[in-house]
């Protein structure tokens, strides 16, 4: 467990160096405010600019990280319902993301283009039938065995989500419902400029360079 932990933390390194590396000039208080929205502590991300500005590498001696937790029965029956319903996600995921979304953007703006599809490692994303349904839409996709794990900061989508969540919970806002989180969503992406979204896509050839050259340690 605590290995885990340390791979965990040590992804998290390598993703606020890669995002200061990107953004320049941004002052310690906005790096932090903006992977504080996603529920990380205050004092491990200015520890991690700490580790940064004395030229220090992503890279911790073990045992150096918090203590296991274990879980609790209930978490554990929660955790073992998820697992038992994934076989419905693959269905969600043809129906929602790739026929409602995917495969009608790539028609109407890449129908010209030569693309690879990159996505996550959820197993419905792999799953048999999508596999054969992004076959029969003729969508080529990175293959399950040379997508690396645990490598966010190669992803330039995580990026992208990190941006949005920025906007959505700007200022500390939270929603009392569902419907007003969905439409907070949608102004997010509205508001997000395109040209940042253009320029992660953009970085992906170069980091992905990046590593296969040197490694993630150098990305």
């Amino acid at each position: 467990m605590a290995k885990k932990i340390q791979i965990k933390e040590i992804d998290l390194r390598n993703r606020v160096y890669s995002f200061v590396k990107l953004n320049p000039g941004m002052p310690d208080s906005s790096v932090v405010k903006h992977f504080m929205l996603e529920g990380f502590a205050r004092s491990t991300l200015y520890d991690i600019l700490k580790r940064k500005a004395n030229n220090l590498d992503a890279e911790r001696k073990i045992g150096s990280g918090r203590p296991a937790k274990k879980m609790t029965k209930i978490a554990v029956k929660r955790l073992k319902s998820r697992i038992d319903h994934s076989h419905g996600n693959e269905d969600v995921y043809i129906q929602h993301c790739l026929k409602a979304r995917l495969v009608p953007f790539i028609k109407r703006v890449h129908a010209d283009d030569e693309i690879v599809f990159w996505p996550d490692l959820a197993s419905s994303h792999y799953s048999k039938k999508v596999l054969a349904y992004l076959k029969s839409e003729n969508i080529d996709i990175v293959p399950k065995a040379i997508n690396p794990a645990n490598a966010p900061e190669v992803r330039p989508i995580e990026d992208f989500w990190t941006e949005i969540k920025r906007i959505v919970y700007d200022g500390a806002w939270e929603a009392n419902n569902l419907e007003q989180l969905r439409n907070r969503i949608n102004y997010a992406f509205k508001k997000v400029d395109m040209k940042r979204v253009h320029a992660l896509g953009n970085a992906s050839f170069t980091r992905v360079d990046t590593v296969r050259r040197h490694g993630l340690q150098n990305l």
